[in-house]
């Protein structure tokens, strides 16, 4: 869900309004009174021809160039670190607060 947010940032808005072909409008036919017959695979063509949607595959890329959160490995190392350091101090907190550990005065 949130990969590649920074080549998001980067394109317009309306991106993938522009990447899919536009839908053809529906013809409307005169058609003559209902006989409570349903219509035909022919009659039913002609409203159907062209509908078919063009599929945009984008390229995949290698898991080496897939950036984790779309932070850099400079930026996941500090983050690394400062969570390694939140960890320590909660887990020292907690040792005193349990006694387990004293401070020497």
């Amino acid at each position: 869900m949130f990969d590649d947010l920074r080549s998001q940032a980067a394109t317009p808005f309306d991106d993938d309004e522009q990447e899919t072909a536009p839908q053809p409008t529906a013809r409307t036919v005169k058609s003559k009174p209902v006989t409570g017959r349903l219509p035909t695979a022919t009659a039913a063509a002609p409203a159907q021809a062209g509908t078919a949607k063009k599929v945009v595959r984008r390229k995949k890329k290698m898991p080496s160039e897939v950036p984790l959160l779309g932070l850099t490995a400079v930026q996941r190392f500090v983050v690394a670190i400062m969570m390694f350091m939140l960890v320590a101090v909660f887990g020292f907190v907690a040792l005193l607060v349990a006694g387990s550990i004293v401070l020497p005065l």
